[in-house]
């Protein structure tokens, strides 16, 4: 199923473990909100054993928070 939604609305532990899960990020140049970031930083740190892959859409690679450069494979420019 999809689901889209304009606010963070799940946290990392919602997601069933047993499905492949994909999360999309986009537009994050407000990301200083600090509640939003603590809980993107906690998607990049959890989110892989969790069976979720994320993508995180940006206008530029230092307007993504270090702990999501820090745990990502691929960055694309």
């Amino acid at each position: 199923s999809v689901h889209f939604s304009n606010t963070i609305d799940k946290d990392v532990e919602d997601y069933d473990i047993e499905k492949q899960n994909l999360v999309i990020f986009d537009d994050l140049a407000d990301q200083k909100d600090k509640q939003n970031s603590n809980i993107i930083a906690s998607y990049a740190k959890k989110a892989r054993p969790r069976n979720i892959s994320i993508i995180v859409i940006a206008q530029g690679f230092y307007d993504v928070l270090p702990a999501v450069r820090e745990n990502c494979n691929i960055v694309l420019s």
